[in-house]
């Protein structure tokens, strides 16, 4: 599970808001991204092999706790 002290941050934007958790870390960033109808916990099991990374996960638009879009545009290009 994602860490207790490591919260989900609700990034505005244009299309709406986007979930973001950064796991920290002290070596390089790495963003991972999840499958399509998936979510940013997807990468929990993952996250214990990767020590010495900087890791930031999110969800998707419209995936996990990141809104839907109003247009109902999921297309890569709108992500």
């Amino acid at each position: 599970m994602i860490d207790a002290e490591r919260t989900t941050t609700l990034v505005p934007g244009t299309a709406g808001q986007i979930a973001v958790v950064d796991h920290g870390g002290q070596g390089p960033d790495v963003v991972l991204l999840h499958g399509g109808h998936r979510n940013l916990l997807d990468w929990e099991a993952v996250r214990p092999a990767l020590p010495g990374l900087r890791l930031v996960v999110y969800d998707l638009r419209g995936h996990g706790r990141s809104t839907p879009p109003s247009d109902d545009d999921y297309s890569w290009d709108a992500h």
